[in-house]
């Protein structure tokens, strides 16, 4: 089993508290609802997706690479079965890893994000004291869709990526592009 659901859930961390707030409560991610009218079902109702700020298209492939830089010395992968994941898994030493199955209905970095909101949501994480790690997994009737694990420093700036305005994804498109 990946997640030892018998850990206990780090309640009085002052950062648990601030993962959850900011991939719960404030989730930047949506869900492509209606491909022809371009209509999205928002994660959260707080009126914070990306796509609310303005951050489309380009903006959004920014903020992938803006993750993969996150986790360089770790693994970043997408796949297109749950059996993948697993196989993926289990053959990968990296401490970090963020392995997921694409969601067609959603952009990469919104996918990330909606993967981390669910696996704090649903209760399917553990956390590592002595190391500072966290292990996620979203699943769906027992379908899994992504199998991470992040340190402590690595989720910290994965909430910042979160937070940032169409103006600064801009500037950090241009300098990327230099």
């Amino acid at each position: 089993m990946f997640i030892d659901y018998n850990k206990a859930i780090p309640n009085s961390n002052k950062e648990f508290q601030e993962y959850i707030k900011s991939f719960v409560f404030y989730c930047p991610s949506a869900i492509l609802i209606d491909k022809k009218r371009k209509k999205y079902l928002y994660i959260s109702a707080r009126n914070c997706s990306f796509r609310e700020r303005g951050i489309t298209g380009t903006l959004l492939t920014t903020l992938v690479y803006r993750v993969k830089n996150v986790i360089k010395n770790g693994t970043y992968l997408k796949v297109e079965t749950e059996d993948d994941i697993e196989e993926y898994y289990k053959a990968d030493r990296s401490i970090e890893k963020i392995i997921y199955k694409k969601n067609y209905n959603m952009s990469d970095v919104e996918v990330i994000f909606y993967y981390i909101r669910n696996a704090f949501a649903h209760g399917s994480f553990e956390y590592q004291p002595g190391s500072g790690i966290y292990k996620l997994e979203s699943k769906k009737n027992d379908n899994i869709k992504a199998r991470m694990v992040l340190k402590e420093e690595t989720l910290k700036k994965l909430v910042r990526i979160s937070e940032m305005d169409k103006i600064s994804v801009e500037r950090l498109q241009k300098k990327n592009n230099k």
